[in-house]
């Protein structure tokens, strides 16, 4: 995990130098009317969520992670609380791992809670399992979600 400020979002370059020069482009170009959906910025292996999260209190929701895939969270407006565990070791599945979803569910627990606020952002690996949008019950913030294929990553 990764949380930073959006300033210093450059800084991660080195990790992929395309795709952050792909992503720098799509911030660039964001405004207030861009629609809500999912924009491909090299195939599904690259590609940015803009949604209206609902938030919800901690305790109705559950983990989930991804194996292929890495996240990264960007709020738009307002806060978000994302829980994270640096691994699920002692977490209990539930169901199986989604390959079309890239995603495995996990009971809730205790973890490390970031709060994000506009200008932050939070980077989640392969393998760390998060709850998202956790915050007044009800409550709609607009988000972006990155998912880069872990295939792209130096």
């Amino acid at each position: 995990m990764i949380c930073d400020s959006m300033r210093a979002f450059h800084r991660y370059a080195a990790l992929a130098p395309e795709v952050w020069k792909k992503l720098a482009d799509f911030f660039a170009a964001l405004t207030e009317d861009t629609a809500a959906g999912s924009y491909e910025l090299d195939g599904p292996e690259l590609r940015v969520n803009l949604v209206d999260a609902k938030l919800a209190p901690v305790d109705t929701g559950k983990y989930e992670a991804h194996r292929q895939f890495i996240d990264i969270h960007i709020p738009l407006d307002g806060e978000e609380s994302i829980l994270c565990r640096p691994d699920s070791c002692d977490l209990k599945q539930l169901g199986s791992y989604s390959e079309e979803n890239d995603c495995v569910f996990y009971e809730t627990a205790a973890g490390i809670n970031f709060a994000l606020d506009v200008g932050y952002f939070l980077l989640i690996y392969p393998g760390e399992p998060h709850q998202p949008q956790i915050g007044n019950a009800g409550s709609i913030r607009k988000k972006l979600i990155v998912k880069i294929d872990k295939n792209l990553m130096k």
